[in-house]
């Protein structure tokens, strides 16, 4: 019997070694977090996704503080398209506006 060629890959290298795809989700989820926490999570998160993804995900329960200020947070950060709940409003789904690379 033939072996196959095929080396498994964890997860982790193949997140670090492969190339961006716009369909793959950036999740964070802020259960446990202080509010200041997650202040700063939702923003290096938004960030970070805003370079390699068309969206991200934010999990923040259904009620809370988090849930209501989340939006907030957001609202006038730059290159955000939308903020949306999903999920029964326990989550929400960022999406970033697409980035024009001007032509030399």
């Amino acid at each position: 019997m033939k072996k196959s060629s095929v080396v498994p890959v964890s997860m982790t290298n193949f997140m670090t070694h492969a190339k961006p795809h716009h369909h793959v989700n950036h999740t964070l989820d802020l259960h446990g977090m202080t509010l200041a926490q997650a202040y700063d999570a939702v923003h290096h998160h938004v960030q970070q996704g805003h370079q390699t993804h068309a969206y991200v995900t934010v999990i923040t329960g259904k009620s809370g503080v988090m849930q209501v200020e989340l939006p907030d947070w957001v609202r006038n950060m730059q290159g955000i398209r939308m903020c949306e709940p999903i999920n029964g409003g326990g989550a929400f789904r960022i999406s970033f506006k697409k980035t024009r690379h001007k032509k030399k």
